[in-house]
């Protein structure tokens, strides 16, 4: 029977190099999607259903955020009832890899708009859960705000469709951008680095006694965990689907309540 002391020295050795060798040939990057350029490694670029404007080029949308606090400086903008009667509003985005985040600007009090932002998520054709803000009452808005998360994901393909709901009441979807992590092995076109740099820190502002939000998040089993906080470090480069490195760098927080749909 072997123990350990039946290796000499220089066999374990070898087989600690060997395991060192094989973890670091499996470590994960992130990757970004952005609204409009698509994602950074592969330029694949989100699905949107009709009734979607480009946010940035939209001067007649009653929701105008300031570009400059968004990613890459886009954005995409739907109504739930806008027209009426339409089929319902989403976007799907296709990505490899074993865990995503998803980032919108939240819009609080705007005139006469729609301002209530109710998503539910699809994962693979699965329900995977729901975010929901109420408005506060300030003309703000809030960037960089995590209404998906999931990392607990097979190393695979995977397809996530967003619907901006309908029911009881009409609501907005402003999406901005996503991040997802893949393993270095899984793909053979890795993200580049580019040298400028610029950092966006995800909102973690808890909402006042006049505001809710409610988001979904996805950990192990299916528990409910808190969205990480990303700071993220990207580089803003000419486009189209310019490859961007992305770090998530903490984690993220503080929504008022977490809601699974879990089976």
């Amino acid at each position: 029977m072997l123990t350990p002391h039946s290796f000499p020295h220089w066999q374990l050795w070898s087989v600690n190099i060997l395991l060192l060798i094989s973890r670091a040939s499996s470590i994960a990057s992130n990757r970004t999607i952005d609204d409009t350029f698509g994602d950074s490694a592969t330029g694949a670029l989100p699905i949107y259903s009709r009734s979607w404007s480009k946010g940035q080029n939209c001067p007649s949308c009653l929701a105008q955020p300031d570009k400059n606090a968004t990613f890459d400086h886009t954005w995409h903008d739907t109504t739930s009832n806008s027209p009426p009667d339409s089929p319902a509003h989403n976007v799907s985005i296709v990505f490899h890899g074993t865990a995503i985040w998803v980032y919108c600007v939240v819009p609080n009090r705007i005139k006469d708009a729609t301002t209530l932002v109710n998503i539910t998520f699809a994962l693979d054709g699965v329900p995977a859960g729901s975010y929901q803000h109420m408005p506060r009452n300030t003309a703000t808005y809030d960037y960089n705000v995590t209404v998906y998360e999931n990392t607990m994901l097979s190393n695979s393909i995977h397809t996530l469709v967003m619907t901006a709901e309908n029911d009881p009441n009409p609501s907005i979807l402003l999406f901005d951008w996503a991040l997802y992590t893949v393993e270095d092995g899984s793909d053979t076109q890795p993200s580049s680095s580019l040298s400028q740099a610029t950092s966006l820190s995800v909102n973690t502002d808890t909402p006042t006694s006049s505001a809710s939000s409610h988001a979904t998040t996805w950990g192990a089993a299916g528990d409910a965990t808190a969205s990480p906080q990303v700071s993220v470090s990207t580089g803003l480069a000419s486009h189209p689907h310019s490859n961007t490195s992305a770090v998530i760098g903490g984690v993220i927080g503080d929504v008022s309540c977490y809601q699974v749909d879990c089976p």
